[in-house]
This record gives structure tokens, sequence and C-alpha cells, in this order.
């Protein structure tokens, strides 16, 4: 069952207790002594804080992402402006095209729109087409 948004809540304040007890210099075990709920020994002190660490990097990452696409959308508007208006030469109209080709290449690498798919481990995930020939064979180990 999801956690609610009230068990979320007091999940992050934990994790953020635990960091800024790490970064004051306690050990885990110091901060599993130090009485906060929820962390009663030194592998879930552990284990809120590397959580902790996870929360604040995604954070970031995603404000970083959110202001990249931010300034991309200005660069395609510009962009865009010159591509459709008729007072721009030929010469200024490709020279646009071929910027908005490199800005949609960038959002799609920022956004992980081309990323090869991963599984849980983040190992790529490949697509294999095989004939029925090779379906249909039985494979022996002593088979060359």
């Amino acid at each position: 069952m999801p956690l609610s948004a009230k068990q979320k809540l007091a999940v992050a304040q934990r994790d953020r207790r635990v960091i800024e007890l790490k970064t004051r210099g306690m050990t885990f075990e110091q901060i599993a002594a130090a009485g906060i709920d929820g962390v009663s020994h030194a592998q879930q002190a552990k284990v809120c804080f590397d959580r902790g660490m996870r929360n604040i990097v995604q954070v970031a990452a995603n404000q970083y992402r959110a202001l990249e696409n931010e300034k991309l959308d200005l660069l395609e508007r510009n962009l865009t402006k010159v591509l459709v208006d008729p007072g721009y030469d030929t010469k200024d109209r490709l020279k646009a095209a071929s910027t908005m080709v490199t800005v949609l290449k960038r959002r799609a690498d920022l956004n992980g729109l081309d990323a090869q798919p991963t599984d849980e481990n983040g190992a790529a995930i490949r697509t294999v087409l095989l004939s029925t020939d090779v379906l249909s064979k039985t494979i022996r180990a002593d088979d060359d």
C-alpha cells in the first residue's frame, strides 16, 4: 500500500534529520542513538541517509532540467519566428532550421527521450529478431 502524504512527509523529515546529523560528523551508530523516531539502529540510519541523498540529488536534477527546458523553449520560439517570417532570407532560415535541430536534439538528450531502454539494473535492453529457422532448432551442449 502506498504511503499517505502524512507518512511521506514524516519519512522526508526523518531523512533530513539523519542527513543533518551526519553532516555534523556523527556516525550512523550515534545517529541511531539520537532518538529519531523510526531509526533504532545504524542500518536504518544509513538507509535514511542514502534515500535522503538520492532525493536531494533528484530534486536538484529536476530543477536544473526545468530551467534548461525554459531556456530551450525561448530559443525554439525565437527560431520559429525566423523560420516562419518571410522577411528573412533563405540563408538565415536554413541556419535557423539547422540550429532548431540542435535545440531539439539537446531537449531530447536532457529529457532522456532518446535514451536506450534499460532494465531495473541499468543494463541496456536490446530487441533481437530471430528467424523461425533458428527458433525451431534444438540446441544441445555438444552442438557447434
